[in-house]
């Protein structure tokens, strides 16, 4: 229900967040709470019904990620760390959101390839470099073994490879 009332108002702000800060806030707080919310109720069918929850597990780690995709990252480091801690301390979701997260990256990268105008290419580009510097800022590792092949593999593409470096060195500065 709470899931379901954040989902709410995350939909009644979406319009507005790119022109307010403070609306842009609230909207990412109550993603939150929608993914953390989502989790839970997940959580509680743990024992008495695994297939449940682990679909409920998968739909929390969706959210995330699209989340990310559509901010092209976390946008801000207290909301990176307020998921990263809700990941750290639940194994099963941070392992549900890297893996989604990962194949979001994948099927992003192969949908810039085949973008013909340059300016969108650009964009689409730059955009996947920048949910991998949020992933690493997550996770200096990626997430895990199981994911970092993949990452590796993504940046062995020399033009996303550039993105990456110029999008991590403005992370830095």
């Amino acid at each position: 229900e709470a899931a379901e009332f954040a989902n709410a108002l995350i939909q009644k702000l979406l319009s507005r967040i790119d022109s307010d800060n403070k609306t842009k806030e609230i909207y990412l707080q109550l993603y939150y709470v929608m993914v953390e919310n989502v989790f839970h109720q997940a959580q509680k069918l743990k024992e008495k019904a695994p297939e449940k929850y682990a679909k409920g597990v998968t739909t929390a780690a969706t959210l995330a990620v699209d989340l990310a995709k559509k901010q092209a990252g976390f946008v801000n480091d207290a909301t990176r760390n307020r998921f990263r801690d809700l990941m750290d301390a639940e194994p099963d979701l941070k392992d549900a959101f890297v893996k989604a997260d990962v194949a979001a990256l994948e099927t992003a990268a192969k949908q810039a390839e085949d973008v013909k105008d340059k300016s969108a290419h650009d964009k689409a580009v730059s955009d996947v470099a920048s949910m991998m510097v949020d992933l690493e800022k997550m996770w200096p590792d990626y997430g895990g073994d199981s994911v970092k092949d993949r990452v590796t593999a993504l940046l062995g593409n020399a033009e996303l490879k550039a993105a990456y470096d110029q999008q991590k060195g403005a992370a830095l500065r």
